[in-house]
């Protein structure tokens, strides 16, 4: 017995040592306190933010956690409990245990960077930046907690925004559980929940998980009087749980952000608002109903009062795609009667079918946004019965689209007319907000512009609450806006809407963030005789980031350079003090210049902002719309001061974009060997796969052999060939800048040698001097691969010269014409 205790005492010493390791570890958590937020608002309209949490984590997670069926309805990576590893659970720890939890009990293995330490958000925005670990992990949670001091019993609105998902429990109650829709990124407003604070400390946890990218979490309280403006502002739902009932299942309502009463009065209608059931309800904060009366597939109406207030939405019950199935069989009997007709009707069932795709169902507001597309076919079929006027003239939120003229296809447009001023009888005001770049491209049925359903909840709200018709374009997507097309995109929306709406020419308002400011401001300088206001918030004023050889397009498309354009149009610029996307010190300079130039310029620098990221979303937008409240367009006999950089550039002037503002034709030639027309087939079928790419629509293409006269005056020609292989090019001859030498070819006179050189450039049209003509061909016809050619977005010099020669094309020069090349030729009457 002696010798085994001898043998076992150091043994004995070393788990001594351990436990007081362990206990020394503890000793500062034990009499560390959790960060305190004191909830005591400013008022009725005040808020509460949380500053400072107590960090846990990180705990890693497996990314094929991602996968698998039932993904968009789980909360991924949050679906289990970190803090078993340390002999506590979620729904039962407190602020003290919290704080003692740094050394698991069992063999869990912890990241190097695991810490339980409290931490304090970035100033002025509150948002805190989980991800500033290093190194940074993808695919982990962690947990954030605070102690709630209330002075009484009270209820609040937690508003909170995590990237990506987040659960949340107030005193040991879970409040909300993320089903894996969170949008990508931390919104100040994601959710709203309503609770109830006890008078005295109130332990708050928050979980939050990292997928990929950023990390980030925000919370703010706000009085229980908010709730329901707070839900209208940021597209909550303050009575539906989902939006979307399965046939047989019980409406899942909520009750934390209505008016606190015990009961309610619940009522049903059909698609036709007529009442099918009612009740009077006890209100929980999660209760169901069930109704016997659904019993028809299809789109209803839930409608609630209470305490003297009444909130309605619509939900979908039963099947989703027997109820697509139903109002895309309805819809063929309208499409054969009006083209235009036809256009919305397909674009409105194909924002159904997008959304019902397995895809879309993980996507923010998917469920609303479901329900929206249904009941805007619903009444849009109510109205056709009543004939093509009343539809096409019909107060409300629409998706519509038009044939372009550039290159005769469907385009698509949002609009919202508030049913107050088309009742009023008079002309409307509209505001056309414009377009900005996103995270990704595509087609404008699935863009973002319709995905942030809380964006066109805001520009319909606003609307109806200042009674200006709102517009969205699409400005054919992710591109450079200021070009031709784009700016063709914006009018030719417009005039679709003027042609069923009786819109005011002289309260006609441009709105844009970041890039769309930028296009709010060209368009503002170039046609300031068709616009009453401009109101952007962060704009682009200079382009930066290009070649020399680009200076003269950077003038062009920097807003900056003919500022003085905008003497006629008050303008507006809200732009927060800490963004560098664009720098801030960029609006000032802009704000200084135009106020130099006489222009009536407001600015207001605002604080607490990022660039994808608002205090205040609704209060930053109806900033801008109070701002056009009044204004009137300019008499036209004010004229816009002549600018060097403007004049030499656009309107006929070049550079290759330019062509792209007006109808286009690619002309294939088909002259040659069979060699020189296979390299030619190449060329024309990479300019229409990168159309596609780009615009998500087909370039109308015909070979030279078809061309007719007609087409010759309607379109601006794009030749693909030469003299040698395309019949157009043969007739021009001579009369164009081009010129091919034994050793090379030769451009407006500078000379350039080699067998393997492409070239694109733009000239008067000879055939046809009113039009352009961008040809695009080689010295040497031999197929290419990789000279991606879009010269609607890239063509922004007169001309491009490329080797042709190696893997892939190089650039060699690129340039701008002299005025010789501009003066106009005399047409051709080669026959």
């Amino acid at each position: 017995m002696v010798r085994t205790r001898r043998k076992d005492f150091p043994t004995l010493w070393i788990a001594c040592w351990v436990d007081l390791a362990v206990l020394l570890a503890l000793v500062p958590a034990a009499m560390a306190q959790l960060p305190v937020v004191r909830v005591d608002f400013p008022g009725a309209a005040g808020e509460v933010p949380i500053t400072k949490w107590q960090l846990l984590g990180p705990f890693r997670f497996e990314e094929r956690d991602m996968e698998g069926p039932g993904v968009e309805r789980r909360p991924v990576g949050l679906n289990r409990d970190y803090l078993r590893d340390f002999g506590l659970d979620e729904s039962s720890v407190d602020a003290s245990s919290f704080l003692l939890a740094r050394i698991p009990e069992r063999a869990a293995a912890v990241e190097k960077q695991f810490d339980n330490r409290a931490v304090q958000t970035q100033a002025k925005t509150n948002i805190l930046q989980i991800a500033a670990l290093e190194p940074p992990l993808d695919y982990a949670v962690t947990y954030a907690a605070v102690n709630i001091e209330s002075p009484r019993d009270q209820d609040v609105v937690i508003a909170a925004g995590s990237d990506d998902g987040m659960q949340v429990w107030l005193n040991h109650e879970l409040l909300y559980a993320d089903a894996n829709t969170a949008g990508p990124n931390a919104k100040k407003f994601g959710h709203l929940i309503g609770a109830s604070l006890k008078k005295g400390d109130n332990f708050f946890l928050a979980k939050v998980c990292k997928l990929t990218g950023d990390w980030r979490l925000i919370v703010t309280l706000y009085p229980q009087e908010q709730a329901l403006t707070l839900a209208r502002e940021n597209a909550i739902n303050p009575i539906l749980r989902t939006s979307i009932v399965e046939a047989g299942e019980a409406l899942e309502l909520r009750g934390d952000l209505l008016p606190r009463s015990k009961t309610a009065h619940l009522q049903i209608a059909d698609r036709a608002h007529v009442p099918i059931d009612s009740a009077e309800v006890t209100i929980k904060s999660s209760f169901t109903w069930k109704s016997a009366k659904l019993k028809q597939a299809g789109l209803y109406y839930c409608q609630i009062s209470i305490a003297g207030k009444t909130e309605e939405r619509p939900f979908f019950y039963g099947d989703l795609e027997s109820g697509y199935s139903r109002l895309s069989d309805l819809a063929k009997k309208f499409t054969a009667t009006d083209e235009s007709v036809t256009i919305d009707l397909q674009a409105q069932l194909g924002r159904l079918q997008h959304l019902l795709d397995p895809s879309s169902r993980s996507s923010e507001f998917w469920d609303q946004k479901v329900v929206a597309s249904f009941a805007e076919v619903e009444n849009g079929l109510a109205l056709l019965r009543k004939g093509n006027r009343a539809y096409r003239r019909a107060a409300g939120t629409h998706l519509r689209g038009y044939r372009s003229p550039v290159d005769g296809q469907i385009q698509h447009y949002w609009i919202h007319v508030p049913e107050s001023a088309q009742r009023s009888g008079k002309p409307m005001p509209l505001v056309i907000a414009l377009p900005f770049i996103t995270i990704s491209d595509h087609p404008f049925l699935e863009s973002y512009y319709l995905a942030a359903f809380d964006e066109t909840e805001r520009y319909r709200i606003l609307g109806d609450d200042f009674g200006f018709a709102v517009l969205q374009v699409w400005g054919r997507g992710n591109h450079l806006g200021g070009t031709a097309i784009s700016t063709a995109d914006v009018f030719d929306a417009l005039q679709a809407v003027q042609q069923d709406y009786d819109l005011d020419p002289d309260r006609i308002y441009l709105l844009g963030y970041c890039e769309a400011g930028r296009l709010a401001l060209l368009l503002g300088e170039r046609f300031p005789e068709r616009f009453a206001a401009i109101a952007t918030s962060a704009p682009i004023t200079v382009v930066r980031g290009r070649r020399p050889f680009e200076n003269r397009w950077i003038r062009y498309a920097s807003p900056i350079t003919a500022v003085s354009h905008l003497k006629s149009v008050p303008l507006l610029i809200r732009h927060d003090e800490a963004d560098m996307t664009p720098p801030f010190q960029e609006s000032v300079l802009f704000i200084a210049r135009s106020r130099e130039a006489g222009v009536d310029a407001s600015f207001v620098p605002t604080e607490g902002n990022e660039h994808v990221f608002s205090q205040n979303p609704m209060g930053e937008k109806r900033a801008l719309f109070e701002f056009f409240r009044g204004k009137k367009r300019h008499p036209a006999t004010l004229k816009p001061v002549a600018n060097h950089a403007t004049q030499e550039l656009g309107m006929g002037s070049g550079p290759i974009e330019d062509a792209f503002g007006a109808p286009v034709l690619i002309v294939e030639g088909t002259k040659g060997t069979a060699v020189q027309r296979a390299a030619l087939h190449g060329l024309v079928k990479e300019l229409g796969e990168e159309w596609q790419k780009a615009y998500f629509v087909d370039c109308p293409v015909k070979m030279d052999t078809e061309v007719r006269d007609s087409e010759i005056s309607k379109y601006n020609l794009i030749v693909v060939g030469d003299e040698a292989t395309n019949e157009l090019a043969r007739r021009m001859a001579g009369r164009l800048p081009l010129r091919l030498t034994d050793d090379g070819i030769s451009l407006a006179g500078t000379s350039y040698q080699g067998r393997r050189l492409g070239y694109e450039f733009i000239a008067p049209n000879p055939l046809n001097p009113a039009k352009y003509v961008v040809m695009i061909g080689m010295k040497e016809w031999q197929p290419v691969n990789g000279w991606r050619l879009h010269p609607s977005h890239d063509g922004i010099c007169d001309y491009f010269v490329f080797d042709l020669q190696g893997d892939r094309p190089r650039m060699k020069d690129a340039g701008y014409f002299d005025a010789s090349v501009w003066q106009k030729p005399h047409p051709d009457t080669d026959k």
